[in-house]
């Protein structure tokens, strides 16, 4: 492995909200496949430079040790030389905001900048960072941005196909509502729970697709602010029935489920819950009518139980800067 050819690198890499996925347990059918959405906010931001051993600093140091000790593994990184990684802004992690694949892509991303080797294409990425096993939709929504229908992988498949990208309009704004307790299903947790869980009917996944290709693109594309809204919140009602056996039903708990009917029931169409959860969010069609929903939260009687952060669609993924 070459000496490194800059001095440090920075990545700031976006979240990603999960829609939900189209099929999985029907061996005859592309599995897993999805749609999501990629946000500014909560950001990771990963600084890595050159040093003398490896160090780790920052919130999220013990995820990027055990992340970058697993990569060293590979036999790209083997000879890797010592770097110091410090995380200077990251997501709650197990909130359903994908946190673990945009770290670890991150971190190949700048050593192999630093390195000077770009990387070529998804796959590539995909293969160093050990990840988009199941969901491609934060390698897609790191490169790329924007909303991200990916297809499923057929078993020869090195990643799921990209199905559509489509960058939303700059004026809308997501309103993140998050449990300051509680966490959704990682790791072997994760692993266990899709292993055990019924395989979608292939109706439903006939629906969800149909929701995803001919609902949210096409409303994406032409800015049809209700019509995306109302495909955003029927999708995610879809998504949840495949795994209604491993939640507490279409949500991963009642509360979320209380918050979906009191969030509908004071006029914002579309809200759904990222991945596992407990991350709801909700959709609104500028940076006012976001303001005004978080403080219509904040006079709730339980708004001290909850996080609320207010995100811009992402446009153009995760940006590297290299620093000599």
């Amino acid at each position: 492995m070459d000496s490194p050819s800059h001095a440090s690198v920075v990545v700031r890499a976006p979240s990603r909200l999960h829609f939900g996925m189209f099929s999985f347990g029907d061996p005859t059918l592309r599995q897993f496949g999805g749609a999501g959405v990629m946000i500014d906010h909560p950001v990771l931001e990963l600084h890595v430079a050159r040093a003398e051993q490896d160090e780790f600093r920052g919130p999220n140091a013990d995820r990027v040790r055990a992340l970058v000790e697993q990569l060293r593994q590979a036999s790209w990184a083997k000879a890797l030389p010592p770097l110091r990684f410090e995380t200077l802004a990251a997501p709650r992690p197990h909130t359903g905001l994908g946190t673990g694949t945009q770290t670890a892509l991150a971190i190949v991303a700048a050593v192999m900048n630093l390195l000077n080797e770009p990387l070529s294409d998804a796959a590539t990425l995909a293969q160093l960072a050990g990840r988009a096993k199941r969901s491609a939709v934060g390698l897609y929504g790191f490169l790329q941005g924007g909303l991200i229908v990916e297809a499923g992988r057929l078993p020869h498949d090195a990643v799921a196909p990209l199905a559509a990208h489509v960058d939303l309009p700059e004026a809308w704004r997501f309103v993140l509502i998050c449990p300051r307790a509680g966490q959704g299903l990682s790791g072997e947790n994760e692993r266990s729970a899709f292993a055990s869980l019924p395989a979608v009917p292939r109706a439903l996944t006939d629906q969800l697709c149909r929701i995803a290709l001919l609902d949210l693109v096409p409303a994406a594309r032409s800015g049809d602010f209700a019509g995306f809204s109302e495909a955003l919140y029927h999708f995610g009602h879809a998504a949840g029935q495949c795994f209604k056996s491993h939640q507490a039903g279409i949500y991963a708990t009642d509360e979320l489920a209380a918050l979906v009917t009191r969030v509908r029931a004071a006029g914002v169409a579309g809200v759904g819950q990222s991945s596992w959860g407990p991350t709801l969010f909700t959709l609104h069609p500028s940076a006012g009518a976001a303001e005004q929903f978080v403080q219509q939260c904040r006079s709730w009687p339980d708004a001290g139980r909850y996080e609320l952060t207010i995100a811009a669609p992402n446009r153009g993924g995760a940006s590297v800067t290299i620093q000599d």
